[in-house]
């Protein structure tokens, strides 16, 4: 072989073996495009090791919940409603009744009260009975509740002692008689034992509209 022709076999083969190389960065370049090279073991910034999402992407942090501030006031609002509500139920209940069954559903408050206002209401039952009883024409009266207000001064949270004051349409329908409608305020004294408000007084009169 002439030193021409090795010459020429050499300078082939440099060239080949420049192609080869300029291959095999092309092809490492495109299996991870515009990836950034990272020191093996490490994390990249902003993703936390085992937080990623399904797909591979980094999950996003979560955040802790607010916590709700309940204020005094906010306290003493709550306090007051659920005392009204409490109020317009009892006047509801202990106003309705008829004579078909000798008045016993005054007899579901009792446990709203206490034992003074149960003998009250007991003996109010037993004047109905007296004066209207089952044998004769029928009676009855029907107590709508329509508005409540907290009457007392202090505040409820503070006090063993409440009073509300309910505003009531009260219809009394006796035999075929048209029933009869009127308005009435009912004040009723609370009393607060353990934690129930139980009702140690009820006083009405008629409301003006």
């Amino acid at each position: 072989m002439s030193k021409r022709t090795l010459a020429l076999l050499l300078i082939i083969g440099g060239i080949v073996a420049i192609l080869a190389v300029l291959l095999w960065l092309f092809y490492s370049a495109k299996r991870i495009p515009g990836s950034p090279l990272v020191p093996s073991g490490t994390v990249p910034s902003g993703i936390l090791k085992g937080k990623t999402s399904p797909n591979g992407s980094p999950s996003p942090q979560s955040t802790a919940p607010a916590t709700t501030i309940i204020t005094p006031a906010e306290r003493e609002r709550q306090a007051q409603d659920a005392l009204k509500q409490q109020a317009m139920v009892f006047v509801a209940r202990e106003g309705s009744y008829s004579n078909a069954d000798e008045f016993i559903s005054i007899r579901g408050v009792y446990v709203d009260v206490t034992a003074g206002m149960q003998t009250v209401l007991e003996l109010e039952r037993q004047k109905l009975v007296a004066a209207h009883p089952a044998r004769g024409a029928a009676w009855g009266q029907t107590s709508r509740s329509l508005s409540a207000r907290v009457s007392s001064s202090l505040s409820v949270l503070d006090q063993t002692s409440a009073e509300v004051t309910v505003q009531a349409q009260v219809t009394v329908t006796a035999g075929d008689a048209p029933s009869s409608v009127t308005y009435q305020e009912i004040i009723l004294s609370f009393q607060k034992v353990g934690d129930r408000w139980l009702v140690s007084r009820m006083t009405s009169r008629p409301l003006a509209l």
